[in-house]
């Protein structure tokens, strides 16, 4: 198991999985019914920031804080599928629904998006001064919110770059976001 704390965690699509990504480096994948680990994969060097399981499964993303990456990881063989250089902390990232794509959010306050593979960078927005804690895609991916240190919810068309709304939802660090399913909501958390 895990031997500090555990920053992020993620269902596999099936429900049978839980990964979980800690600030010792690892990832671990958790068979859900015996709470038995069943594949643990020296993820990155220092923490393991956020992970997410691919809509199909089969895969997994993590990001690491030290090593300024996004790695994907076979979930049946622990095998490094492929590395993202971000050059940057990533702090957050989330799959397309898809799964073609992933946006990633970093200290900077910049948002990206990839093609999941091979790891080609298609869009890159700016979004403020900010350190972003979370960054999520919208059902059908045509937004991106993201939130961080600014207390605010950025939400930005995909499309155009642009920002489409920003709402000031909170007095403290907004630190994760989630779409309702038709995309028309959204969830905040906030410390």
């Amino acid at each position: 198991g895990h031997t500090d704390i555990i920053h992020d965690a993620d269902f596999s699509p099936d429900g049978q999985t839980v990964a979980t990504a800690g600030a010792d480096g690892k990832a671990i994948l958790w068979n859900v019914e015996s709470g038995q680990a069943q594949l643990e994969v020296d993820a990155h060097e220092g923490n393991v920031q956020s992970i997410a399981y691919h809509p199909k499964g089969g895969q997994i993303a993590t990001t690491g804080g030290s090593d300024n990456s996004v790695k994907l990881w076979d979930t049946t063989s622990g095998a490094e599928l492929a590395k993202f250089e971000i050059g940057i902390a990533v702090t957050d990232l989330d799959y397309s629904a898809d799964g073609s794509k992933i946006v990633t959010a970093d200290q900077s306050g910049t948002i990206k998006v990839w093609s999941a593979n091979p790891g080609e960078e298609l869009l890159s927005i700016d979004g403020g001064e900010a350190t972003l804690n979370s960054v999520i895609f919208s059902p059908d991916a045509t937004l991106i919110a993201a939130s961080g240190t600014d207390q605010q919810i950025s939400i930005w068309n995909v499309k155009t770059s642009q920002l489409e709304r920003q709402i000031n939802a909170h007095t403290d660090v907004v630190s994760d976001l989630s779409f309702g399913p038709a995309g028309d909501k959204i969830a905040s958390v906030s410390h």
